[in-house]
């Protein structure tokens, strides 16, 4: 298992750039909609899987459904949501967490980008 693997379900490409810069995550795999998400992760070991970070409006894809894939195909690993639509990742987090995961959100706002990037890197360095 690589132990830094970041898988982001994102549409807006600036954020994927900015997990890169100020992140530990030494692999970041980033798809853009739920069927590209559901692709990757059934061609994907899930071990080689260490994090997922979810954002909800993506277009006409909604990321409930993408955490209810989770909830169904993978172990319990890490999700963070990270969207502004808080409703909605307020249903995705008690989708996750009603099957064992460990689930936050995240809003996604200028203030939160400290938080989550501490999040992240604080998970890697297993203080989490």
């Amino acid at each position: 298992m690589n132990k830094q693997s970041l898988l982001v379900l994102e549409d807006v490409e600036s954020r994927i750039a900015w997990l890169h810069e100020k992140t530990s995550a030494t692999n970041i795999f980033w798809v853009k909609s739920v069927d590209e998400f559901k692709a990757y992760v059934e061609k994907t070991p899930p071990d080689d899987i260490s994090m997922i970070i979810l954002d909800h409006d993506l277009g006409p894809d909604k990321g409930i459904h993408a955490a209810r894939f989770i909830s169904e195909s993978f172990n319990k690993i890490p999700v963070i949501v990270w969207s502004t639509n808080l409703s909605g990742s307020i249903s995705m987090v008690e989708t996750l967490k009603s099957k064992g995961f460990i689930a936050i959100h995240i809003p996604f706002v200028e203030n939160s980008l400290d938080n989550l990037k501490n999040v992240i890197n604080g998970w890697y360095r297993n203080e989490i």
